[in-house]
């Protein structure tokens, strides 16, 4: 009698851990969305199950966030290109598991590359700067629902995922005449504060032509050197601005201990 219920025990553990096991698997695999840009009129969404793929190995996911506003006009289809430089860039890497998204804005935000791993990543082919400069709430949205997305994922995989962002901005946030009243600043400076609390966010500033270090203390980024870097307003600085981000990425791909 005494093995019986040692035996019933024993199997009744081992189907607690099937069955958690099970639970584990479909959380990582049942599809829940989340508007990111709703407000703004975009119907893109950011699927939470693609997060917890993610973190079942080391990764590193890349956001550009990419000024198309009217000023950045003189650069034609540059920024484009080097997007998709840096993307086939990252096809190479041979540490974590690279992932891409890139998100740009003008009068509004736009995903333009929703999450994807680098080798299957779309090119980009739409960019056409044009309009005013939606910088802080496009800014304060992207890390709020990478944050909140974030959170989905398994807490013993958390580890596994480096977010690393950069912001490409010619100017100053020049919202459109309904978007001039918002408290962004404040609001976007404490959702940066958030995000770095994890150690798992990296938040980077290009100035083209301006203060980086002035563009990253309005937005609540990091204001060393290493997460600041001003470039001349030249094809010349923003190929440097963007060779500079896939390098910070690779950094932190290589970093990770991946056999």
């Amino acid at each position: 009698m005494v093995n019986f219920n040692y035996n019933s025990v024993l199997i009744s553990q081992i189907t607690a851990a099937i069955i958690g096991c099970q639970w584990r698997i479909k959380m990582i695999h049942d599809p829940v969305t989340l508007q990111v840009f709703k407000r703004h009129g975009q119907s893109m969404v950011l699927v939470e199950t693609d997060f917890q793929k993610m973190a079942r190995t080391k990764a590193v996911l890349s956001v550009l966030i990419v000024d198309r506003s009217g000023s950045m006009q003189e650069f034609e289809k540059l920024p484009e290109e080097l997007v998709n430089k840096h993307i086939d860039n990252l096809k190479l890497e041979t540490g974590a598991e690279q992932y891409v998204m890139v998100i740009t804005f003008a009068d509004t935000p736009s995903i333009d590359i929703n999450l994807s791993h680098c080798k299957s990543a779309p090119k980009l082919d739409n960019y056409k700067a044009n309009g005013c400069t939606l910088l802080y709430d496009t800014v304060y949205y992207t890390l709020k629902s990478l944050y909140h997305i974030r959170n989905r994922i398994p807490r013993a995989l958390l580890g596994n995922l480096k977010i690393v962002i950069g912001v490409f901005s010619d100017g100053e946030n020049n919202p459109p005449e309904a978007f001039v009243d918002r408290d962004q600043p404040r609001k976007l400076q404490e959702a940066c504060r958030r995000v770095l609390e994890t150690g798992k966010f990296d938040l980077n500033s290009y100035g083209i032509g301006i203060d980086a270090g002035n563009l990253a203390r309005k937005m609540g980024f990091p204001t060393d050197a290493d997460h600041c870097i001003t470039v001349e307003r030249s094809r010349a600085g923003v190929t440097r601005a963007t060779d500079t981000f896939t390098q910070r990425t690779s950094t932190f791909s290589m970093e990770f201990d991946v056999d």
